[in-house]
């Protein structure tokens, strides 16, 4: 490793103030919040592990893109090979941890709204962690990041001068074209994916609010705005993708993608039910045999809007 100084330039050191302040802000303050809040929210209620979930790896997400900030070693000599190669190897297979866990919620979601008398059963799972739906949605981004992990490690141990906090400047990574197309790439189909779905549901409960005349309960909640914010830097990231593939050299995905943490607090942390504390009633759905139910504002669905609907 180089132990002289590298200088920076000033453009070059608001790049880093940016970049680190974002995953401080959003990620270590605001997520920590958010996610606590939610379960303690849903304490008596039906838990939703899969948005834990997805709380949680965004959290990782900032962990892993501030390593180096936390040793003290952001600028100045080269870091050292230990943390540089953990770095270099994590930062490859979080963003795909971020982007699956993004995917499976939606997908979870979708699965829901798709039928609304199977709400009650559910809400039964949703109360069970170790229901089959429940582990597949939480382990399978785990095991997807998993095997992003092995080639940069490979390239760990066979092609050490390849890694460098010079190839990125705000974290270490590998000089390999190929790692970095294949993470892009792969990170941008899924948020594709997840934005698909997202259209769909979005399509699917305006048509709902239409026929059951709720129109000013979505207004009022903000449900819509909140999707298309998640759906707008959704979008902005497979963009910021692509930058980086032909652009290898722009901040611009890694400026994008250090905004995550920030826009899931927005969409997420903003719901009226989750700063509630009094207890309220829920709305009642009407279903096509006329009977309705009324529900705890501490159950609730794994998307936007903490509300849940069952069969009396």
């Amino acid at each position: 490793n180089a132990t002289a100084t590298v200088p920076l330039t000033s453009t070059q050191k608001g790049l880093l103030w940016a970049f680190f302040s974002l995953h401080i802000v959003g990620g270590h303050i605001l997520i920590p919040i958010l996610l606590g809040l939610s379960i303690w929210r849903q304490r008596d209620g039906a838990r939703n592990y899969v948005s834990y979930n997805f709380f949680f790896t965004w959290l990782l997400y900032s962990i892993t893109f501030t390593l180096l900030l936390y040793a003290g070693q952001q600028t100045g000599p080269e870091p050292t090979w230990n943390i540089c190669r953990t770095q270099a190897a994590l930062v490859y297979a979080v963003p795909i941890l971020v982007a699956t866990a993004s995917c499976t919620l939606v997908f979870q979601a979708s699965a829901l709204f798709m039928d609304i008398r199977a709400t009650e059963s559910n809400k039964i799972i949703q109360r069970n962690f170790f229901s089959m739906r429940n582990l597949v949605l939480i382990c399978f981004p785990y095991v997807l990041a998993a095997g992003y992990l092995i080639g940069p490690s490979v390239v760990a141990i066979g092609a050490r001068k390849t890694i460098s906090r010079s190839n990125a400047l705000f974290y270490c990574s590998s000089n390999l074209r190929a790692l970095t197309v294949v993470s892009a790439t792969s990170v941008g189909v899924i948020f594709l994916i997840t934005v698909i779905m997202e259209v769909l549901i979005a399509r699917m409960l305006a048509k709902r609010a239409r026929i059951e005349q709720l129109g000013s309960w979505w207004k009022a909640s903000g449900f819509f705005v909140r999707i298309a914010l998640f759906t707008a830097y959704l979008l902005f990231s497979v963009a910021a993708c692509g930058v980086e593939i032909s652009q290898p050299s722009s901040p611009f995905r890694i400026i994008v993608q250090a905004c995550g943490p920030l826009i899931v607090f927005a969409v997420f942390g903003t719901t009226p039910a989750l700063w509630s504390f009094a207890r309220v009633s829920r709305i009642s759905v009407s279903l096509s045999d006329s009977r309705t139910s009324r529900t705890s504002d501490k159950s609730t669905t794994p998307f936007y809007q903490p509300v849940t609907t069952s069969v009396a």
